[in-house]
């Protein structure tokens, strides 16, 4: 069960956030360019839960592939204007979470609002504001409160940067109560791959610092107290993810900072909570993100990006087996045609 955000995640607006969190692509010359699978997934037991972006054959949304059987179905289905990115499924494996979101325009700032399913009876219902932008979703372990990261702005704090959320807070929804609480009020630069501990009492973000992009630690008794989480080399940390245990956060970075190549490949590491020693785990030379581990803490998942740096990114899954050190495809695009659909 993925528990950010990432980290796990506007059109035309954020061109590489785009790129890792919400544009389909065509896949690869040597697969069927039919399914185009999206940049953000989530694993609940055997269930790999991912998005689809497919809108000329009207197949776009968010899907639930069996690891096992192999089968496949559709659970939601975009508007023409809209995308859902980010599922999420709750630890009961009873609801899913998921952003909605909205392109802007000259007139109007993007939004991405929160949707909320019942697996089994496939009911939907909107929990947030229709033009709030929320940046990433976490269910606690009880599944009975979801936490999110919304942003107060959408601007650029430089004549030479692009507009993007910025001023990002924590907030928390009942799913009983039906209501939401603020936690924090530090109005961050940025916020994403929002996460829980397995006890419920600390969340997990990442965010620039102002010296490297970095894990924080909040205590959700006292949210005004929050903590670095750095390993050893001091260096960056992206779309960070706890294994289920709390020993080991896997988390990706750049592999070949200090070389004359221009474009970084992000690969995946592995940090020792213990020893905060890192370990590079991959070298696919393209950009790894969007983690998550699976319940035994023997895998993570998760989205290769193989036309990082160009304008057709193209989307793999991959699971990671931590013991044996070995990287495994998952195929999906061959099972879709037989999945069932809305």
């Amino acid at each position: 069960m993925k528990r950010t955000r990432l980290w796990q995640w506007w059109s035309g607006i954020v061109v590489w956030t785009m790129a890792l969190c919400l544009v389909g692509f065509s896949l690869p010359d040597d697969e069927e360019a039919f399914f185009q699978l999206g940049g953000t997934i989530d694993i609940h037991e055997d269930q790999l839960v991912y998005t689809v972006d497919s809108p000329e054959l009207k197949q776009s949304g968010i899907y639930m592939f069996d690891l096992e059987t192999k089968e496949v179905v559709q659970l939601t289905e975009e508007a023409p204007s809209e995308q859902h990115t980010q599922p999420v499924v709750s630890a009961d494996g009873t609801q899913m979470a998921y952003l909605v979101t909205t392109q802007g325009n000259e007139n109007e700032p993007p939004a991405s609002l929160i949707e909320l399913m019942h697996l089994e009876s496939k009911q939907v219902r909107t929990i947030t504001a229709r033009d709030v932008l929320v940046t990433s979703i976490a269910f606690a372990p009880e599944s009975d409160v979801l936490y999110y990261s919304k942003a107060k702005t959408f601007d650029n704090y430089s004549p030479i940067a692009k507009k993007a959320p910025h001023d990002l807070n924590i907030f928390r929804y009942s799913l009983g109560e039906k209501t939401h609480t603020q936690m924090t009020d530090e109005n961050h630069y940025s916020m994403s791959d929002l996460s829980v501990s397995l006890d419920g009492s600390e969340l997990y973000f990442s965010t620039f610092d102002g010296t490297a992009q970095s894990l924080m630690k909040v205590e959700t008794e006292a949210p005004s107290t929050q903590t670095r989480i750095a390993p050893i080399d001091k260096k960056d940390i992206y779309s960070p993810e706890f294994s289920p245990n709390g020993e080991l956060v896997a988390f990706t970075r750049p592999a070949n900072l200090g070389e004359n190549d221009p474009l970084y490949e992000y690969e995946l590491f592995t940090m020792d909570m213990d020893t905060r020693q890192v370990e590079q785990r991959t070298s696919l030379g393209t950009n790894v993100h969007e983690l998550v581990f699976a319940n035994d803490d023997a895998y993570v998942y998760f989205v290769e990006n193989k036309g990082f740096g160009s304008y057709e990114p193209r989307f793999a899954y991959y699971r990671y087996d931590l013991e044996n050190n070995q990287l495994e495809p998952i195929d999906i695009n061959s099972h879709m045609s037989t999945g069932s659909r809305i």
